[in-house]
């Protein structure tokens, strides 16, 4: 899975936080992208 996420984004946050709890954070790709 990709996360597209800005570094300051409260969602992406959200999102990282629940899937390491859910326990899929290591099938997670965290695409930051800045602008």
């Amino acid at each position: 899975m990709q996360l597209y996420s800005s570094s300051p984004s409260p969602f992406g946050r959200k999102v990282k936080i629940t899937a390491h709890l859910a326990g899929l954070y290591e099938q997670l790709e965290v695409v930051t992208i800045d602008g």
